[in-house]
């Protein structure tokens, strides 16, 4: 999905120009998105009876021993509106503590996600409901929240609550970036294009420095909704949890805006997110970046969005870096951080940075005894044989399984149809009597069984498919499609 570029740039937005000088004059944004510890809501991270400085500090510090740059935090209008010299002066605080380990701050004005069972669709001062057994973020609330989002009454105030802290700080080198709106018609059903207009034309009257963005989320990309918010943003950015083909596919689309493209949450380890494959995609491509979650604490964020009440914790945490003790969950994970994280550096003059420069798909590996090179994307579904197959267009991607063959035929069964290349077959590093098969049909075929070699001595022989990036002058791509080697 192409992300359509109606009105790119509006009566204030930054040009692609601007946009671009802003994004190059800065080392790699590579950050977190940040809870204390302490903290079960944003109201809690606020407000004055939780507030812990300290623990900040301390947190901080442990994401400065990491590399990390920057961070998103999510502000909290009711506590803003309850007490606003509190707020700021605890605002100013943190941006102070940040600053202090090295660490830029992207603050995010409104959330329309609710968490918990059942969720809570508006905010409320004072002590947040207790912890649910089980569940991710179950205190969690959004800001302003259905009641205040929704009332026309409450407008002007919502209004001076932004205008005032961009007023403040619009020329703050402690603030990277404005995020105006976390996840827009999620739970709460307040962020409509005709809101999120409004408040991008609050934040724009200040004239911040920092440029302003609210982050494409969902797999409706063509929506309307999606489409304010691309065309609204002074760089693109976007939230995905998935693996790298996921991840892979997602910036493409974003980076067709033709502007800086930030991913402004990433990371769930049970959906295939992987900071060893993950991470240094998103430096290549020169995508900022912010995982979900530093320290494990009152989110509860070691679980899935799918665990039940009381269900027990996961072999493998959901999300979060560090135990809230400060040990590591996974020290293999923060070496791996910490490596790519030491220079910061993107090369600007290697290329064109609007455009794709790493190969598509999973990286190297071994599935079900068949060995996939770089490049390879995965399907699951109905049509092929046993619901799943491996796609690729990209030349010299190569699948190999090797089979004790009882001197009878090899076969290969591919998806076949009109969009469908040229793929080579090889056995034992030699090419195959049948050399090259065309895949195109007119019609799909998910299940094309190909014999590529008959007679072969009774032994081990490794059978090897190669993507040409070649096609029938019929078809329209290149895909080579594997269901099976057998």
């Amino acid at each position: 999905m192409r992300i359509v570029k109606s009105n790119p740039v509006g009566p204030e937005r930054w040009s692609p120009e601007k946009a671009w000088k802003w994004y190059r004059n800065r080392p790699w944004i590579v950050g977190f998105n940040y809870v204390p510890s302490y903290a079960t809501s944003s109201t809690d991270i606020w407000q004055k009876e939780k507030w812990n400085a300290r623990t900040i500090d301390r947190e901080l510090r442990w994401a400065e021993g990491l590399g990390f740059n920057s961070l998103r935090i999510f502000l909290q209008y009711i506590v803003w509106k309850d007490d606003p010299k509190g707020f700021m002066t605890r605002f100013e605080r943190f941006l102070e503590i940040a600053d202090k380990h090295g660490i830029q701050v992207m603050p995010v004005f409104f959330d329309d996600c609710a968490f918990g069972n059942p969720p809570q669709s508006d905010p409320y001062l004072g002590k947040q409901r207790d912890l649910i057994p089980g569940q991710i973020a179950p205190c969690w609330t959004p800001s302003p929240g259905r009641k205040l989002g929704l009332d026309p009454g409450e407008r002007p105030m919502l209004e001076k609550y932004v205008r005032e802290i961009v007023q403040a700080y619009g020329g703050d080198d402690r603030i990277l970036l404005w995020d105006l709106f976390n996840e827009p018609m999620n739970a709460a059903q307040t962020g409509t294009a005709g809101f999120l207009r409004e408040i991008n034309r609050w934040a724009r009257a200040e004239k911040p420095s920092q440029p302003i963005s609210t982050g494409v989320w969902g797999d409706e990309l063509a929506s309307e909704l999606n489409r304010v918010m691309v065309e609204t943003s002074d760089v693109v950015t976007f939230h995905i949890y998935a693996d790298r083909a996921g991840l892979y596919r997602r910036i493409r689309e974003m980076k067709s805006a033709g502007y800086p493209v930030i991913c402004t949450e990433w990371m769930a380890r049970l959906l295939g997110s992987s900071y060893a494959d993950d991470l240094p995609l998103l430096k290549e491509e020169g995508v900022g970046c912010f995982n979900w979650g530093l320290v494990n604490g009152g989110m509860q964020c070691q679980y899935p969005w799918w665990n039940p009440v009381g269900g027990p914790e996961p072999e493998r945490w959901f999300h979060d870096l560090f135990h809230s003790d400060g040990r590591p969950y996974d020290g293999a994970e923060h070496a791996v951080i910490r490596t790519l994280t030491v220079d910061k550096k993107i090369n600007w003059r290697a290329g064109d940075f609007t455009k794709m420069r790493t190969t598509p798909g999973l990286l190297a590996h071994v599935e079900n005894r068949i060995s996939y090179s770089d490049g390879w994307e995965r399907y699951e579904g109905d049509g092929p044989r046993g619901g799943m197959l491996h796609f690729s267009a990209t030349p010299g991607a190569t699948v190999t399984r090797t089979l004790p063959y009882p001197a009878a035929a090899a076969h290969v069964v591919f998806k076949a149809g009109p969009d469908c290349g040229i793929a080579k077959v090889y056995v034992d590093g030699m090419p195959a009597p049948i050399a090259e098969i065309d895949l195109y049909a007119p019609e799909v075929d998910w299940n094309r069984r190909v014999v590529v070699a008959e007679g072969i001595p009774a032994g081990f022989h490794p059978v090897t498919i190669e993507v040409t990036g070649r096609r029938n002058t019929k078809s329209s791509d290149y895909w080579v499609q594997v269901v099976e080697i057998e």
